[in-house]
């Protein structure tokens, strides 16, 4: 062997020697040499859990963490182990410490979903799941999981759409499991709602739309709170809307049930395009309506909403109610459309709120 690759492992190896013994002198080290260290951990750890020593494991992942931060497959092995143990507030924990700037990983935001699914923290859990399968549209175990978790809150259309999902591919289609929940999923649907055909078209086309009508929120706010919208329907007239227009039954529900109202001219502009701002401002309002006691929380930053805008306590208070999100550095985006898939995920969490108190 030549004199230079013996040095070259002998010097390898005193590294990760002088590591394992003193983590509190990684700063002394270079980032090349911190990342050789945390993947040498890294691969320590991955042999040592296939060798069924999973204590052993997450120590050698924790080094390989300590080495490099931002080492999300080190976050995701330990993520894996922590939720077979059952051990999901330590899951949320650890991985809620990745750095903002790393974070944007599939397989992250499903481990931390699905420990907050085994929580039943329903809201957190849809927020973190749905980011998963937005940043891998195919991540089956994600899909999986929104599907189980909207059956648990009732909201079968939801389930139903990931079930379906799910069937498209060969290899799930063949798991018992799904097969028996969407059969089971499928009959609620046609049991409860005989008029779904028409009901599930119309939501179908709302989730793959990219903006979001007036029409289309009255739409999907009825669907989902239709037993607050009972009222003498026939006493509501709007000046652009005839009373043979098909939706016109939910346009007039939508404001008995205080989720939209006539405008000063009389009119309902069924077609208009609502920006992030309206939607935050009416599910605000709707919100505020059905729980007047409730103490809203207003400590958030905006990067891109002043505090003078007359929308600000809207918006502050559904992003701080995790009803809307926010982009990595703060942004609202409060004059874009709002996309009908994230249209209906925000009133599913408005749903989910209000079933809680």
């Amino acid at each position: 062997m030549r004199p230079n690759l013996i040095f070259s492992i002998t010097f390898t190896l005193l590294i990760y020697s002088f590591f394992v013994n003193s983590c509190s002198d990684l700063s002394r080290l270079t980032r090349a040499e911190r990342q050789e260290i945390a993947i040498h951990s890294f691969q320590k750890g991955l042999k040592t859990k296939n060798d069924g020593n999973n204590d052993k494991a997450i120590q050698y992942f924790k080094k390989a963490i300590e080495a490099d931060s931002t080492f999300v497959d080190a976050y995701s092995e330990i993520g894996e182990i922590l939720i077979l143990r059952g051990d999901y507030r330590n899951v949320e924990s650890i991985l809620s410490s990745i750095p903002i700037t790393v974070r944007r990983d599939a397989e992250i935001y499903y481990l931390t979903g699905s420990a907050q699914f085994y929580q039943k923290k329903m809201n957190d859990a849809v927020v973190n799941l749905e980011k998963s399968i937005q940043i891998a549209p195919y991540h089956w175990k994600a899909s999986w999981m929104l599907a189980q978790l909207y059956f648990q809150l009732e909201n079968y259309k939801h389930a139903s759409d990931y079930l379906e999902r799910l069937l498209e591919d060969s290899l799930s289609a063949g798991n018992e499991k799904i097969v028996a929940l969407s059969q089971k999923v499928n009959a609620i649907l046609h049991i409860h709602n005989p008029r779904n055909s028409f009901e599930n078209e119309l939501l179908k086309n709302l989730s793959q739309s990219n903006t979001v009508t007036r029409g289309q929120f009255a739409h999907s706010m009825v669907i989902e709170f239709r037993e607050l919208s009972d009222g003498a329907t026939t006493a509501t007239r709007f000046l652009d809307v005839s009373d043979d227009n098909p939706m016109i039954d939910f346009y007039k529900r939508s404001v008995i049930m205080g989720a939209l109202e006539t405008l000063p001219d009389g009119k309902f502009y069924p077609e208009y395009v609502m920006k992030r701002r309206n939607i935050a401002y009416y599910l605000y309002r709707f919100l505020r309506e059905k729980t007047p006691n409730h103490r809203f929380e207003k400590e958030m930053v905006l990067s891109d909403v002043d505090k003078n805008d007359f929308q600000f306590d809207a918006i502050i208070t559904i992003c701080r109610q995790g009803i809307m999100s926010l982009t990595a550095d703060g942004q609202f985006r409060p004059n874009e459309p709002i996309s009908g898939l994230e249209l209906m995920q925000s009133i599913t969490a408005v749903k989910n709120l209000l079933e809680t108190r």
